[in-house]
């Protein structure tokens, strides 16, 4: 039988293969894309969930934050959506400053403000906000907001910090996700300073499950000191697209975030595979090493102990300095120590692929250089006829179509984090 698995932005994988060594397959999520993504967003902050109109929230004169975390699905549009919304509000252009993450693909400052001044609609003139990319280097930006239980200053980008209302555009995960901090997520530490960026990310992939966990209170600690009450939240769909927005009381958008996410993106398989068949959907946006990364923690879930994982991909980012020394780094006596004594910026990510290449085979297709890969210890794939063939040698299979939102769950194994 032919099984297709879509990748990249519009690739497609044909695979031939015995329809009793194809476990299980997921591929489309059960939201589809949004057809009018900034129309939705003006729509949930109408009637926000559990809490009043946006009308309701904010004052002539208030000075707005808009905040845009890194990752969020056609981050754009969501954005024209939510400076209109607040614009037929009564707001002034002028108070409202579009703050982006430092690393959010595509969303560069210049790239935001010239969209925003193509915007048609006459009565409610775009062009006159502000837009900023968070610099976690920059000293002066930051404001000291507080001090976390383990008693560490807690820095925030000062525009956030000085404003009268602060909303934040998200991107919904599952607490099952890896990486996950809770609906805060992906407001702090990212828009905090390179010290506490780093320790997140060192704690994320060396500290102990307890430890993690305390972390994860730290985001909505900060976003209790910051007076956050309501939250823009996205639900990822195919291809890298936005399936829904919700607006909303944070913890109750939380809760329906969660459930929604689970409906898309969880799926049964009856057991763990010798082979996972992974891809990575989505434009250049979709296609990072952290997204990697996730694609090969989802894929771990459902494969058997020395199974094989082939992640497909039209990943181009070079791969950071950590990632580069992984083959020299897996032949250390101690991996956590020997990363750690490395820089802090890929950890999470070279800890996911150095555990996915012990657990056994990785393969990936991409548009890297094979010595690139090969350096990583990683199997480049020249083409998609050699998917199709190392498909053969293996008896068992699961297809797994936007690997980076997928969460498997084995049946009868209990759900882990």
């Amino acid at each position: 039988m032919t099984f297709t698995l879509p990748y990249g932005l519009d690739a497609v994988l044909e695979l031939e293969m015995a329809s009793d060594a194809l476990l299980a397959v997921a591929d489309a999520p059960t939201e589809p894309p949004l057809a009018d993504v900034a129309g939705a967003v003006s729509t949930a902050l109408k009637e926000p969930i559990n809490f009043p109109p946006l009308a309701q929230a904010t004052v002539s004169g208030d000075r707005i934050a808009v905040v845009v975390e890194s990752g969020v699905p056609q981050s754009v549009d969501l954005v024209i959506g939510t400076v209109q919304s607040l614009l037929a509000c009564g707001a002034d252009a002028a108070n409202i400053t579009v703050v982006l993450a430092t690393d959010s693909i595509n969303m560069a400052a210049d790239n935001v403000r010239a969209i925003l001044q193509r915007q048609p609609d006459n009565n409610l003139p775009c062009d006159g906000c502000h837009i900023v990319t968070h610099d976690p280097t920059d000293q002066a930006s930051l404001c000291h907001v507080g001090v976390s239980a383990d008693e560490r200053a807690i820095r925030i980008n000062h525009i956030i910090h000085e404003a009268d209302l602060v909303l934040p555009i998200g991107c919904l995960r599952s607490p099952c996700a890896p990486g996950f901090r809770g609906i805060h997520g992906g407001l702090f530490p990212s828009f905090s300073d390179s010290e506490t960026i780093d320790r997140f990310r060192w704690c994320e992939c060396l500290e102990s499950d307890a430890r993690q966990a305390k972390l994860r209170e730290e985001p909505a600690e900060v976003a209790r000191l910051l007076g956050i009450l309501l939250t823009i939240q996205v639900l990822p769909g195919l291809s890298g697209c936005a399936a829904r927005v919700l607006a909303g009381e944070t913890r109750s958008v939380e809760r329906l975030g969660k459930q929604l996410c689970e409906a898309a993106w969880h799926f049964d398989v009856p057991q763990r595979a010798s082979l996972v068949v992974a891809a990575l959907s989505g434009g250049a946006e979709q296609q990072t090493w952290e997204n990697v990364a996730s694609s090969l923690a989802s894929a771990a879930r459902a494969v058997e102990e020395d199974g094989a994982i082939v992640l497909c991909s039209e990943l181009s980012e070079v791969p950071g300095p950590m990632l580069r020394q992984l083959s020299q780094l897996v032949e250390t006596d101690d991996l956590s120590q020997a990363i750690r004594h490395q820089g802090a910026f890929d950890a999470w990510v070279t800890m996911e692929l150095a555990k996915a290449t012990a657990r056994g085979p990785v393969y990936l297709l991409s548009r890297l250089e094979d010595d690139v890969v090969e350096e990583m210890g990683v199997a480049p794939i020249a083409d998609l006829a050699e998917i199709g063939r190392l498909v053969s040698r293996y008896t068992s299979c699961i297809l797994m179509g936007h690997a980076q939102h997928r969460l498997p769950m084995v049946l009868g194994e209990e759900a882990v984090r």
